[in-house]
C-alpha cells in the first residue's frame, strides 16, 4: 500500500493518507508485541528502489526508537509516520541525481537539499497530517550546532522528535546501498553517530538509540571468534555486546547442514574452550548471505 501512494506522488496524484495510516497501524502494533521482528523488516529490501528501502527503514527505527523511550501508541503512529516521509520530497527530484554515482557537487547537493521543501509540499496534499510529522520532515536534516539545512537551526530549535528523525535518517542513509557512498555496516554507523555527537547530534540521544537497536542491531551479519558466521536475531538488552545469533557458515565459511541459534548471554565456549564472541561485523550480502532467506523460512 505505502509503494502505491508513492507512485501516486510521482505521478503528481494526491497521496492516499489512509493507505499510509493502515501499514503505520500495523508496524505498530507488531513492534509493541515484538520488537525485533519489526527491525528484520528493515532487510527485506527491494534493490531497485532505495527511496522505498529508506522510507520502510526509517520508519521501522523511528517506531522502534519510539518505543524504547516509552513512547504511548498515538506518537508511535506519528514517528511512523514520519519515518516514511522524511525523504519523500525525493520523489520529486531528476532521477539521474538519485543514481548519482560519487560524491555531490555543489551544485548536485543544493538541488538534493530542497527534497526538504518538495516533502513539505506533499504533505500539504495529505490530510490531517500530524503537525509533528511536518516539524520531523522539515527539520531532520538540521543539526545540533546549527550546521544543517534548510534554515540552519540549532540546539533545542530542532525538538526531540526531529532531533530523532536526524538520527535515525543518518543511520538509515549510511547502512542502507547508495550509489554516491559507500555503504557501512551498523556498528561503523553508530560509531560515527558517537563522533558526531555533540555538533550534530545530542550525545544523549545517540546513546539511547545505540541502546535501542543494540551494538550489533537485529539482522547485522556477524564473525565470531569461533570463526562461523551467522546473523543477529535478537538483543540482550543488559548486555548489548551478546546478541543472539543465527549460525549460518562454519568456520570453514562452508554452509552448517542446518543452522542454529547461539545466545552469546550464556557465554558459549568454542572446542577450544574459549569464550565465543563477536570478532566483527561483515557489510550486508557478504558471503552470499540474505537476511530475507532466513526470516521467510
Amino acid at each position: 500500500m505505502i509503494a502505491i501512494s508513492m507512485a501516486e506522488i510521482s505521478r503528481d496524484l494526491q497521496p492516499r493518507a489512509e493507505a499510509i495510516n493502515t501499514v503505520v497501524s500495523e508496524m505498530v502494533d507488531s513492534i509493541i508485541r515484538n520488537p525485533s521482528a519489526l527491525l528484520w523488516l528493515s532487510q527485506l529490501k527491494n534493490a531497485n528502489s532505495y527511496t522505498y528501502e529508506h522510507a520502510l527503514d526509517s520508519a521501522v527505527y523511528m517506531l522502534a526508537f519510539g518505543r524504547h523511550l516509552g513512547y504511548p501508541r498515538e506518537d508511535l503512529h506519528t514517528l511512523g509516520f514520519a519515518g516514511f516521509m522524511l525523504d519523500i520530497g525525493k520523489m520529486k527530484l531528476p532521477k539521474t541525481l538519485l543514481q548519482h554515482h560519487g560524491s555531490y557537487s555543489p551544485e548536485e547537493f543544493s538541488m538534493m537539499k530542497t527534497h526538504v521543501w518538495h516533502g513539505l509540499d506533499i504533505l500539504n496534499q495529505i490530510k490531517d497530517v500530524p503537525l509533528d510529522v511536518y516539524d520531523m520532515v522539515a527539520r531532520h536534516h538540521e543539526r545540533l550546532d546549527g550546521s544543517g539545512y534548510p534554515i540552519g537551526l540549532k540546539g533545542e530549535e530542532i525538538g526531540l522528535f526531529s532531533s530523532m528523525a536526524g538520527i535515525v535518517d543518518c543511520f538509515t542513509a549510511m547502512t542502507s546501498d547508495r550509489s554516491h557512498a559507500e555503504t557501512k555496516t551498523s556498528h561503523a554507523a553508530l560509531q560515527l553517530l558517537y563522533k558526531w555527537s555533540d555538533k550534530s547530534f545530542h550525545p544523549a540521544l545517540v546513546e539511547q538509540f545505540a541502546q535501542c537497536i543494540g551494538v550489533f542491531p537485529v539482522g547485522a551479519l556477524v564473525e565470531l571468534s569461533s570463526g562461523d558466521i551467522g546473523i543477529v536475531t535478537g538483543q540482550n538488552r543488559s548486555r548489548r555486546l551478546k546478541p543472539k545469533v543465527l549460525l549460518i557458515l562454519g568456520p570453514d565459511k562452508l554452509p552448517h547442514a542446518r543452522p542454529s541459534q547461539l545466545d552469546l548471554m550464556i557465554n558459549p565456549s568454542s572446542s577450544t574452550g574459549q569464550e565465543i564472541s563477536i570478532r566483527k561485523e561483515w557489510p550486508q550480502g557478504s558471503f552470499n548471505i540474505n537476511p530475507r532467506e532466513y526470516f521467510q523460512g
